[in-house]
């Protein structure tokens, strides 16, 4: 394998094209909505320049509605690889050929690879999640964990944290037509492990959810609540039960410190954004893509 190229401090944006586009250049892209504030075009299109690949990287608003309508281009076009996002990571399982053991357990998809005819979904957050945690130094084994959010991601991320060794999680959620699946699928997890004591609590209870997190070392927000430009919306209420042994990390990353992190923080909480997970899924999905390593690290702009 060829040596990684890329600073191991630094991941610079560029905002000139990384190759001279012709009828060679290979297509990748992301789909969901909305996705005008991604940094996935940046990411990828700066690795492509740097690793001389001869591909392009863009960015596709695609609503649930028009799934079909996108694979179908997918095809058609040649796209070699997609990422997924929401509002489209379960909602595009019926139209691939192919899924990994992850997007399968957890009903999601959130990077696509064209193997030779077929298009096969695999789910790179729980572990871009996991691994973000670890930078931070923060570990998941033996730690109680309640987390907010059974999407595609919610899922991925719950699943590692069980696989990881975490000795409980409090799962909350909406209690309306998917409860009962997130109820299923936390009776899944308990194959993974046998010792993670997993429950699935309604959201609407914000003083049982207030109770669970007082009595946990790690909170998760793993919806898209917070998100710009709705910066003023948090999963929690009230902010009574932060403790500075807790540990409060958000998925969103657009803003990169959410209100949630920023009322956690002024309680005295160590603090994650998601920018990190981005960043680290988007390692795993990259090497799905080209069968290459690379390490994107966070910045700080100030």
């Amino acid at each position: 394998m060829k040596e990684d190229p890329f600073s191991p401090k630094s991941f610079k944006q560029t905002d000139r094209l990384c190759t001279e586009i012709d009828g060679k250049t290979a297509l990748y892209c992301l789909i969901g909505s909305p996705v005008g504030h991604s940094a996935s075009p940046q990411m990828y299109n700066e690795a492509f320049r740097r690793w001389g690949i001869h591909a392009v990287y863009l960015a596709f608003d695609i609503q649930e509605d028009q799934i079909a309508e996108a694979v179908s281009a997918v095809r058609l076009l040649g796209i070699q690889g997609m990422n997924v996002t929401m509002p489209c990571k379960t909602e595009i399982l019926p139209y691939l050929d192919d899924l990994s053991m992850e997007a399968r357990l957890c009903g999601a998809v959130n990077t696509v690879v064209k193997e030779g005819e077929r298009l096969k979904g695999y789910m790179t957050d729980g572990i871009g999640f996991a691994k973000n945690l670890l930078a931070h130094g923060c570990s998941i084994r033996d730690k109680k964990v309640t987390l907010c959010g059974s999407g595609g991601a919610g899922r991925a991320i719950q699943m590692q944290l069980v696989k990881e060794g975490a000795r409980a999680l409090s799962i909350f959620k909406r209690k309306n037509h998917t409860f009962a699946a997130q109820e299923k699928f936390a009776a899944q997890m308990h194959s993974l492990s046998n010792s993670c004591r997993i429950q699935v609590l309604d959201l609407a209870d914000q003083e049982l959810f207030q109770k669970e997190v007082k009595d946990s070392d790690l909170l998760v927000n793993a919806t898209n609540v917070g998100m710009a430009p709705k910066v003023e919306e948090s999963i929690l209420l009230e902010d009574a039960c932060f403790h500075k042994d807790l540990t409060v990390a958000d998925i969103v990353y657009h803003p990169d410190e959410t209100r949630l992190l920023r009322k956690a923080r002024g309680e005295g909480c160590k603090v994650i954004g998601g920018r990190g997970m981005l960043l680290k899924q988007g390692e795993e999905a990259f090497r799905l893509f080209t069968g290459l390593s690379v390490t994107w690290e966070e910045r700080d702009d100030g």
